[in-house]
């Protein structure tokens, strides 16, 4: 898969290929509840509400 990346191919990798490859490199992915429930009119404030915990790159000794 990472070879598919570095070639342009991701836009066309299937959505398992691409969530493995992205496993490789997040650690955890933490969303809170939402503020309000079933307001439409209210934008949408997942992105405030979402904490990506990233691997630790390993030291190349």
């Amino acid at each position: 898969m990472a070879k598919a990346y570095g070639t342009g191919q991701w836009p066309c990798a299937p959505l398992t290929d691409k969530r493995a490859f992205l496993c490789c490199f997040i650690n955890r992915i933490e969303v809170a509840k939402a503020l309000s429930r079933g307001n439409k009119w209210e934008p949408c404030d997942a992105g405030r509400r979402t904490v990506i915990t990233w691997v630790v790159p390993r030291s190349g000794r």
